[in-house]
């Protein structure tokens, strides 16, 4: 009988999760490979916004002569006065996007894939293209290259209005020019863009920027060389436009307070830990914006040993170490030199903000923290005294140590007998943890020998949860001894 049961029950759970993955798959595998990813090519225009997935999302673009006191770039802006014409033979001052999707489709021959832009508030025309890879569509006939629908608008200026796209995830750059954009549709007699003057773009000032949004599409063309863009239902397309924003100026950025500042990093083995994050997880640096300025995209952080961090125009390669760190991680800056009590290496730190434009953003007063060291000893006296936890497991901001940071705290620190018994742990825990930093084959056993301390603190932290699991293997031992003994019972009647 109770085989049967087991049986019984196994395949019926099994058909259920069977249906229930089947059922998953069919209504949620189509949303996720229908998406079309826009990506700013940062080699022109400078632009490191992130990538706009699905759309209804904004990519910022620097395009000032100058970025103001202190401020820098590393590339050269677009020129929004050039022309697709005036621009030739190069495509120098066309804004590149980088267009793929993950949308299945099959363009069985002649067909092919193509894809085509509209300009908002229009979403049937399509925008001229000026080119596809890096290449001018002009520099080749019709077709070669990738450049698709010629003269299906204006047909004495040459232009093409599609591009191929080879298949499902590749990545194609797509090159088009704002102005010639305004002066296309103005010709063709259809709605101006956003963004347009009549047929020019609108040159973003001071504070105020300027903006064109764009939807892209993927169809299938009927043949290799369309004389017009694909028409009927596209296979795939932007669910929301995606926004190209243009500023000739920048956010400000000002330094967090000493004390804020302080929390940035954790020293660890041969490195630090750089956090953006308090212990809230509120960001510690932010920008002071108006209007539709560019957000943060990176954090730079600066480094010297011994001396001030350069914060000059050649500080990509002026200091010991210039790391980017992502806004909301963190981040481990390596190949530092740890200190001991004998031997102390102290670093100087300097920060900037790059902005999703490009911009470097440097703060007035320098942003500035020091000393910092990369060890475990030295600086943690008044990081959290957690020596012998943090020798083993490598970082002061471990997971693991922070665990016996707060057991210590909410626990320990409740009782008196828990205050004598960290008194007399700091009394010695100091010198036994440099005495591991100096056996490094000492950290693997200690790790292990830790797990049985870290679940107690973690059970001791969660006492409901512990409390209803005791409870609940006392029910399900009970249960089982019930089953036991009415099995038995079964048996001897048979």
């Amino acid at each position: 009988m109770p085989y049967r049961w087991r049986k019984f029950y196994l395949k019926r759970y099994t058909k259920g999760i069977g249906a229930a993955l089947v059922g998953f798959l069919l209504v949620f595998a189509p949303a996720s490979l229908a998406t079309i990813t826009v990506a700013p090519d940062s080699g022109k225009g400078g632009s490191i916004s992130p990538s706009s997935v699905g759309g209804n999302s904004t990519l910022y673009y620097y395009v000032g002569d100058k970025t103001g006191t202190g401020n820098y770039i590393d590339f050269t802006p677009l020129d929004l006065d050039q022309t697709q014409d005036s621009d030739a033979p190069n495509l120098t001052n066309e804004i590149a996007l980088q267009i793929s999707t993950d949308k299945l489709f099959t363009a069985n021959a002649p067909q092919r894939g193509a894809i085509y832009i509209t300009a908002m508030p229009d979403s049937t025309k399509p925008i001229p293209i000026a080119g596809v890879n890096g290449v001018r569509c002009d520099n080749g006939t019709d077709g070669s290259g990738g450049c698709l629908a010629k003269n299906q608008y204006n047909n004495t200026l040459n232009r093409y209005y599609a591009v191929a796209y080879p298949s499902t995830r590749s990545v194609v750059t797509v090159h088009f020019n704002l102005n010639t954009i305004c002066a296309d549709a103005l010709s063709a007699g259809t709605q101006l863009p956003n963004g347009c003057t009549s047929n020019t773009f609108t040159q973003p000032s001071g504070s105020t920027p300027s903006s064109m949004q764009f939807k892209v599409n993927i169809a299938i063309a009927p043949n290799q060389t369309p004389t017009a863009v694909p028409t009927g239902t596209p296979v795939d397309t932007l669910s929301n436009p995606v926004a190209l924003t243009f500023q000739t100026d920048s956010a400000t950025f000002s330094c967090p307070s000493a004390t804020a500042l302080e929390g940035v990093y954790q020293p660890a083995t041969g490195s630090i830990i750089f956090n953006p994050r308090d212990s809230q997880s509120n960001p510690i640096f932010t920008l002071s914006r108006s209007g539709n300025q560019a957000d943060i995209s990176t954090i730079v952080v600066l480094g010297n040993e011994g001396r001030a961090a350069n914060t000059g125009s050649d500080f990509l390669t002026a200091n010991d170490f210039t790391v980017k760190a992502v806004t909301n991680t963190r981040t481990t800056i390596k190949n530092l030199k740890d200190s001991t009590n004998g031997d102390p290496h102290a670093y100087q730190l300097a920060f900037f903000i790059q902005d999703q434009s490009g911009v470097y953003i440097v703060p007035s007063p320098a942003c500035t923290l020091s000393p910092v060291y990369a060890s475990f000893v030295t600086g943690l006296i008044d990081k959290n005294k957690c020596f012998i936890a943090t020798a083993a497991f490598g970082s002061s901001d471990s997971k693991p140590v922070q665990l016996f940071r707060v057991f210590r705290d909410e626990v320990l620190l409740k009782f008196r007998a828990g205050e004598f018994f960290v008194a007399w742990y700091y009394s010695w825990s100091e010198g036994a943890a440099d005495w591991i930093l100096e056996r490094p084959y000492l950290r693997v056993p200690l790790l292990f020998g830790m797990i049985p301390l870290q679940a107690m603190a973690w059970l001791l932290l969660h006492p409901l949860f512990t409390l209803t699991w005791f409870f609940v293997g006392v029910l399900v031992v009970g249960l089982v001894q019930v089953a036991k003994a009415r099995s038995v019972s079964l048996r001897g009647a048979d």
